[in-house]
Parts: structure tokens; C-alpha cells; sequence
């Protein structure tokens, strides 16, 4: 875990330094009906009342996201995402043999982007996202005991809401860099083991990501 959240670290910051050292660039308001696709890499934390925040902690990830204009300062969005939670530092025995290692959830979103000061280099954003998402929660076995092979359980599926505030800082007329800072609020479970045994237990859960990331602009 230590070596991929460094890995993860390591792309951000490049990411970061390129914008700090690119040479001046003009934004422009894209028109009705310009598509745009980008991908981030994200890092979080899991909060909330759920079982899961229990025993998993800190996340990482990769998001792609598809825009296309429906006016000069909005845009409507579809967000395919992949988040994988660590095991936290103390994980309470689910059942005698299923320990999970992970949890790892596929989101699909369908985004509102409303944006300040379009025309500008630096473009801050409000993003609104609702969709579905589709939880795994894994045991690669225990090598200690010789026991071997990957268990899965799949949790049922939910709706998932996301907030969140981004900026993008254009390095050319088609392409930018493009930060946010997000909150997910998903409907996660009371009891994990109890969760394949009684789906209607639950609580909140929530989730907090920094991402950071490229996109890319069609145009003249």
C-alpha cells in the first residue's frame, strides 16, 4: 500500500510541477456541443456511521470523465470511476474465514458542471453527480497460513451522490490541468457479514478524494 500511495503521490506532483512551470496560456469559452474527456488519479479518506469505515481507511483510484457543453459556462457529464479502499489499521473479524483486504467500488455518475470566469486560464467549478455504484469486498487469503486464492463478496448494489469543487488551469487552447476536491455519500452497511444476510441494514457512509489529472478539449 505504501508503494502504490508514493507511485500515486509521485504522478500528482509531476502533474502539479508542469502546470506551475508551463508557459502562459489563453482559455476559451468552448461552444455548444464541444466534447472533452480527461482522466484523474485521486486519493481519500472514509468516514461516516457504516460497518465499512470500520475497517477500511485511507482509498485511491483513477476517474475518467466525458463533458460536452450546453452553454458557455456549463456542461453536462458522465464520470466512470474505480476507488479501492485499504484495510484500516485494526480490522475486526468479519466471520472465521472471510477477512477482507480491500473494498473496491465502480462508480458510474452522471455529472451538472457549472463554471466561473469560462474565459479565463484559471476556471473554478461546482460539480453535482448522482448515480450507481457497485461495491466488491475482497480476501486475497492469508499466506502465513498457506491459505491461497482470492474470496469475494458482493455486497448489493446503491445510489451514490457526489458534491464537489475543481479548478482547471489551461496550458493550451485544447488542454488543461484539472484539480478537484470531492465528497461522496453513499448508503453503505451496518454490519458486513450481516449485509449478504440482511440487505435492508445500513448506514452512511461518505468518502473525501483530492484528485488530480489532465483533460483534453476538442477545437480549432
Amino acid at each position: 500500500m505504501r508503494t502504490r500511495s508514493s507511485a500515486l503521490a509521485a504522478v500528482l506532483a509531476i502533474l502539479l510541477l508542469a502546470g506551475l512551470l508551463a508557459a502562459p496560456a489563453q482559455a476559451y469559452e468552448h461552444r455548444r456541443g464541444t466534447p472533452s474527456i480527461g482522466v484523474q488519479l485521486h486519493y481519500g479518506l472514509l468516514a461516516g456511521n457504516a460497518d465499512w469505515t470500520d475497517v477500511f481507511s485511507t482509498a485511491h483510484g483513477v476517474t475518467i470523465h466525458v463533458r460536452q457543453y450546453i452553454a458557455r459556462n456549463r456542461a453536462l457529464g458522465l464520470t466512470f470511476e474505480l476507488q479501492r479502499y485499504a484495510e484500516g489499521t485494526t480490522v475486526p473479524l468479519i466471520a472465521e474465514e472471510f477477512n477482507p483486504d480491500y473494498l473496491q467500488i465502480q462508480l458510474i455518475m452522471f455529472d451538472y458542471y457549472f463554471y466561473f470566469n469560462r474565459a479565463q486560464k484559471r476556471t473554478p467549478y461546482l460539480v453535482l453527480s448522482g448515480g450507481f455504484y457497485r461495491p466488491e469486498i475482497v480476501d486475497e487469503g492469508d499466506r502465513d497460513l498457506q491459505q491461497y486464492g482470492s474470496v469475494v463478496e458482493h455486497p448489493d448494489e446503491g445510489l451514490i451522490a457526489r458534491t464537489g469543487v475543481g479548478l482547471e488551469w489551461f496550458l493550451g487552447r485544447t488542454f488543461s490541468i484539472d484539480g478537484s476536491i470531492s465528497g461522496y455519500y453513499i448508503h453503505g452497511p451496518s454490519s458486513l457479514k450481516g449485509l449478504i444476510e440482511d440487505p435492508d441494514s445500513g448506514g452512511l457512509a461518505a468518502s473525501f478524494m483530492a484528485a488530480l489529472g489532465v483533460h483534453l478539449y476538442t477545437g480549432k
